[in-house]
């Protein structure tokens, strides 16, 4: 399989000689100096800058739609979106992240997180789930959307409803002085009408001079509640990731360590949304993709 490595991303650079350093190096070294600025920078300027990024985030995610059919692959969802950063001077944080070493994660139909963009089209029924990582010179950016292709089976479509449901239920708990765990708890009863599993292994996170900081959203009921309350001006990158199978675990890749698969094999699903806890509610930031 060929995948979506740092050399075949379209930026227009020329491959340097085995005695420079390599282009995922570059980007490495380039992010990190990116993620230490925004670290530097006043919580004010960050959440007005993520307000601004968050829907234009969602908007690159709604172009895709086209893409998500049968014989369409992940390196042209890379393709697409690296135009787009590099038409607003984005920087595709995600490469070089852990070691990951592409710039645009794809997974499809058992694929949870990480998956490599590759050329394998993808077949007639599938669920797509892109990750968009990404920072401006003031902020970062992310959203995860599973996409279902126009002959998904029902099942599927039934599971990417639960998530979406499942999300908008989590949303709706966000207010000031609430606590993070009510957000689990209203997306399992969610996922519990619907007879699917939760992923356990991953959770949502708190975005601000860091792209993921403390407090974790757990996406499902916990049962060893931290009662950590919810703070206005907070950005929490609520997730909702669900399989239907009878596992809440995941395996990993053992061949990159990177990619993330459901142990069974079956289906799964992983939606995302910035929002901001305000004193008498929230603010979306992210839109729903569809």
């Amino acid at each position: 399989m060929k995948l979506g490595l740092l050399g075949l991303l379209p930026l227009c650079y020329c491959l340097q000689s085995q005695a420079q350093p390599s282009l995922i190096e570059q980007y490495t070294k380039g992010n990190e100096v990116l993620a230490a600025q925004i670290t530097e920078l006043p919580d004010e300027q960050i959440l007005a800058e993520e307000r601004r990024l968050a829907p234009q985030a969602t908007d690159m995610l709604r172009s895709l739609k086209p893409l998500i059919r049968e014989g369409a692959d992940g390196l042209s969802i890379q393709d697409h979106l690296l135009a787009q950063f590099k038409a607003k001077g984005w920087q595709p944080m995600l490469v070089g992240y852990s070691g990951y070493p592409a710039a645009i994660a794809v997974s499809v139909n058992d694929g949870v997180l990480n998956g490599f963009p590759s050329n394998k089209p993808f077949p007639k029924a599938a669920l797509v789930t892109v990750e968009l990582i990404s920072a401006s010179s003031q902020a970062h950016v992310a959203q995860a959307w599973t996409f279902a292709t126009p002959d998904a089976s029902e099942e599927q479509k039934a599971l990417l409803e639960a998530a979406h449901k499942a999300l908008l239920s989590g949303i709706e708990q966000v207010r000031d002085g609430a606590y993070i765990e009510d957000i689990g708890e209203a997306m399992q009863q969610v996922l519990d009408v619907y007879r699917v599993q939760p992923i356990a292994e991953y959770s949502g996170y708190t975005m601000g001079q860091k792209r993921i900081q403390p407090p974790w959203i757990i996406g499902y009921r916990n049962n060893y509640p931290t009662h950590t309350r919810m703070k206005a001006g907070q950005v929490l990158n609520i997730y909702a990731m669900a399989n239907n199978g009878a596992e809440r675990r995941t395996r990993l890749n053992t061949a990159n360590f990177l990619e993330v698969f459901t142990v069974d094999g079956r289906d799964s699903v992983v939606l995302s949304a910035m929002v901001e806890v305000t004193a008498d509610g929230y603010r979306m930031l992210s839109g729903f993709v569809e």
